[in-house]
């Protein structure tokens, strides 16, 4: 992997330093994947919002939009150091925020120019 460093005057909070040390020490590890879990895209933690434990939070703004644009900036491609986020597919999604033990819970409903069939989108999974 390339060597990858961070600029930001964003100063991490709440658990964040925590989520992110375990992040890093992933990488060092070897592992190619991992995913952040949290609270996100609700700009509070679980020090600052404690009712968010075992609750349903119906809305939190601007996350639909998110959810359709984040898998775009994944499946495109870094140009002159800046994400251009693919055309395609298109997303609609629903986002309701439900706790969950272990990783996301989530509706997402996609868009193809030609709709793949379900032995094409498990080979994709696959690959």
């Amino acid at each position: 992997m390339p060597d990858f460093k961070l600029v930001s005057d964003y100063k991490p909070a709440g658990g964040q330093p925590q989520a992110i040390d375990a992040l890093v020490r992933g990488v060092e590890l070897g592992m190619e994947e991992q995913t952040m879990l949290g609270v996100t895209g609700a700009g509070k933690t679980f020090e600052t919002w404690p009712e968010m434990q075992d609750n349903v939070i119906p809305f939190i703004g601007g996350e639909e939009e998110k959810s359709e644009q984040e898998p775009l900036k994944i499946w495109g491609a870094v140009e002159n150091g800046q994400i251009v986020p693919a055309a395609a597919p298109s997303f609609t999604t629903q986002c309701i925020r439900v706790p969950v033990s272990d990783g996301h819970l989530a509706a997402v409903f996609v868009s193809f120019e030609t709709k793949p069939t379900k032995d094409q989108i498990l080979a994709a999974w696959e690959n």
